[in-house]
């Protein structure tokens, strides 16, 4: 009996001293985060990926949304994760800041640009309120067919302003989350099907056509004439715009709600 509390008690010690690691780990964490910007900005690019112009630009765009809807988008670029994850990078500044409101309808995009040391690393992270538009799908979705193919390019500006088109359309119900993943797979289908038919209907057209040149030929008379088919591809447009441009915001961004972050989201590297 008193070999197994002894034991018992050992193993409280390794998890109490387990859990103050995991702590230690967290604060540390906590304190690499930059602090809170003053005055608050929606647009923070700590890396310097972005002009001056493309900052205040992106920055109406995003006061704008926050204001007509109460949504937060948070774009933020840094040049180290500090050694952690950038989906856990994105959550606890997500966290820290507050980004979002009482309804946790908050979204952080972070973008570790790419050096010639490091591979570049982005992560899309979601308050609770936003799971059901931004499902770890979806966030997948941009991460790796929106913001990925850009940043390969060398076009950070572009690609985080489509991801945040996206964002917006998808929380404001232009299209669900279903439709958005969906998306590419319906059109790819749809165009392979389409090219199909349409080589299948060229192929008859070319071949009447290549009998009626011989029925010419060999003196049999006229010939038949060939219907000419149309292909009909579609796809879905899952682009939106909100505001941009280059005019002001009307008042600028009033700052962060308090919102919560539950981990929700994804990330890529490139």
């Amino acid at each position: 009996m008193m070999n197994t509390k002894h034991k018992t008690s050992r193993w409280d010690k390794v998890c109490l001293v387990l859990t103050g690691l995991l702590l230690f780990v967290n604060i540390g964490l906590a304190q690499n985060i930059p602090a809170r910007p003053n005055p608050p900005r929606l647009v923070n690019d700590f890396a310097n990926i972005l002009t001056d112009e493309q900052v205040q630009t992106l920055e109406n765009k995003l006061v704008q949304f926050n204001d007509t809807t109460s949504t937060q988008i948070c774009v933020v670029t840094i040049t180290s994760l500090d050694g952690t994850t950038s989906n856990d990078y994105a959550q606890q500044l997500g966290e820290k800041w507050g980004v979002g409101n009482k309804e946790d309808n908050g979204v952080v995009i972070l973008v570790k640009p790419k050096t010639e040391e490091e591979s570049g690393d982005c992560s899309i992270q979601t308050g609770y309120g936003m799971e059901e538009y931004l499902t770890d799908a979806v966030c997948h979705h941009i991460i790796y067919d929106v913001l990925i193919p850009a940043f390969k390019e060398n076009d950070y500006y572009g690609g985080i302003v489509k991801a945040c088109d996206d964002i917006i359309a998808l929380s404001t119900g232009k299209f669900t989350a279903a439709q958005y993943t969906e998306d590419d797979e319906e059109w790819t289908t749809k165009t392979y099907v389409g090219l199909a038919l349409f080589i299948l209907i060229a192929g008859i057209f070319l071949i009447a056509i290549l009998l009626n040149i011989i029925s010419v030929f060999t003196g049999r008379g006229g010939g038949k004439s060939g219907g000419s088919g149309s292909y009909r591809g579609g796809g879905y447009g899952g682009s939106s715009s909100w505001g941009g441009g280059s005019s002001s915001s009307s008042g600028g961004f009033g700052g962060f709600g308090g919102g919560h972050f539950g981990g929700g989201g994804a990330s890529g590297k490139w």
